[in-house]
């Protein structure tokens, strides 16, 4: 195998599927990177047996063939390498050589036959969606993502596909449309967007758990502009940006009810701006006990009053402008919960709708119908028992 380079493309390539390949695993050649090259094109894998990714990018081919090279040092030499041509070409004893002006690696490589072949996809379910739309989607829900949970359903997001659509929906512009939701929570908080694709081809109604690495890699990748094709199989999902293509397998199980959770029927509905807000909660931060990261925010027509303490720093009072009607009130939560959703909310200003202080609160973007937010807030007992402890 002899092949050569623009540096930028195989910069890109690297890249891609490099961040798929697992640190640490029981099988050596999943440390590896998989480049075939065929046909006028040049095809880079990585996979970590749950999940796969594949890369195309244009290069010169003067032999076929394919290679295994260590992910780590070659995506780093590809990094370190000069602004030039890049030839790689396989010897006799198996080494691969890389070679840019005066600098020529040669590395240890494993045979590509050891390594996992790519899945042939069989979708049951396939739509198109802007890329803008499928970033947004991830970003709006991944937060809300945990790291850790016994619950694995949980570790990813989930993705429901139906062609149930209100009276206030417009599909006109869309091929064979279809609604697509996605929704992640950890049980403190929530993450919820729906949108509208395109091009719905076999059963118009299916869903899939997402894992979290999977929508991660997505996210980074994926940029505005162009379309992505997703595709829901028996035991698999798909994406296709362009000349990158993921499978993951889905996580297995029943995704919980999150609509049981969600109130309908709200008391109070707060509009508020979400730059004062966020600094006025970092400020009482410093001052929040660490146990659960409590602020309390007493709400009264015109404004609200933050205030936190610990018994051995002291206290903190704050306020800024909040707009509803209605009675005064108290309520508590883990800063950190708000923060998290309060990053994620684009517009300037937006709505905190809430039926009682111990009930699930709800936050909308402003002009936003499509999202939806949920911080679980802390009980006001549990505050006071541990004041008392």
């Amino acid at each position: 195998m002899k092949i050569k380079f623009n540096k930028e493309d195989l910069s890109h390539a690297t890249r891609v599927v490099s961040s798929m390949v697992p640190p640490q695993t029981s099988l050596p050649i999943l440390g590896n990177i998989l480049i075939r090259a065929a046909e006028e094109q040049v095809v880079f894998f990585a996979c970590d047996m749950e999940s796969s990714v594949r890369c195309a990018v244009k290069a010169r081919i003067e032999e076929e063939g394919e290679i295994t090279v260590p992910a780590l040092p070659f995506s780093t030499l590809v990094r370190e390498l000069p602004e030039a041509e890049v030839l790689i070409w396989l010897d006799k004893d198996e080494n691969v050589h890389v070679e840019s002006e005066r600098n020529v690696y040669r590395l240890q490589t494993m045979s590509p036959s050891d390594f996992p072949s790519w899945s042939e996809f069989d979708p049951v379910t396939s739509f198109d969606l802007p890329r803008k739309d499928m970033r947004k989607m991830i970003d709006k829900t991944i937060f809300a993502v945990p790291t850790k949970d016994p619950r694995k359903v949980l570790l990813g997001a989930f993705l429901n596909i139906d062609t149930i659509f209100s009276e206030k929906t417009d599909v006109k512009d869309k091929e064979k449309p279809a609604r697509i939701r996605m929704v992640a929570t950890d049980g403190k908080k929530l993450g919820y967007i729906e949108v509208i694709a395109s091009n719905l081809q076999g059963a118009p109604k299916n869903s899939a758990i997402i894992p979290q690495k999977v929508l991660a890699e997505i996210q980074k990748l994926i940029g505005d502009e162009g379309m992505v094709t997703v595709g829901l199989g028996e035991r698999q999902i798909f994406f296709r940006m362009g000349d990158t293509e993921f499978i993951t397998n889905k996580i297995e199980g029943d995704y919980p009810n999150y609509e049981m959770v969600i109130p309908k029927e709200f008391v109070y509905n707060i509009s508020l701006e979400r730059e004062k807000y966020i600094s006025a909660i970092k400020r009482a931060s410093i001052i929040s006990e660490s146990q659960n990261n409590s602020i309390m925010f007493h709400f009264s027509p015109g404004e609200v009053e933050l205030s936190a303490m610990t018994f051995d720093l002291g206290s903190f009072q704050g306020s800024v402008p909040a707009q509803y009607e209605g009675d005064d009130f108290e309520v508590a939560f883990n800063f950190k919960y708000l923060l998290e959703v309060l990053h994620v909310i684009e517009t300037e200003s937006f709505t905190m709708h809430i039926k009682e202080p111990n009930l699930p609160v709800i936050f909308h973007e402003k002009d936003m119908p499509d999202t939806l937010y949920l911080v679980m807030p802390i009980k006001l007992s549990s505050m006071e028992k541990g004041a008392e402890e």
